[in-house]
């Protein structure tokens, strides 16, 4: 089930129906410490969820474009400056990237 799923009827609908036009949808989320945001002195916490339809894409292929953190600098330039896997457990992995500061 997708999260998309547990929406309201109308904007499930509509949550579909942007995918179906080729659109992105995604979901800001937030995990709380006791009630509050969690602290993150010198940085920042983005925890996103989103779905995509990308129609005749086989899912391995997909995976193998997500998986492949050490490219991720040259798949998502100027936006991400330095990526790389540091360690691997199955499906889970511990990854570092750098990322460009906005331009104006």
């Amino acid at each position: 089930m997708l999260w998309v799923d547990g929406l309201p009827a109308e904007q499930r609908a509509e949550a579909y129906a942007a995918l179906k036009r080729g659109e992105v949808e995604m979901q800001r989320l937030e995990i709380l410490d006791n009630g509050k945001p969690t602290a993150c002195p010198g940085g920042m916490i983005h925890h996103w969820t989103g779905v995509v339809f990308i129609p005749g894409a086989k899912l391995g292929d997909v995976l193998a474009v997500l998986e492949d953190y050490d490219k991720h600098s040259v798949y998502y330039a100027p936006d991400v400056e330095r990526s790389r896997v540091e360690s691997r457990d199955g499906d889970h992995f511990r990854i570092s990237l750098r990322f460009s500061a906005a331009q104006n």
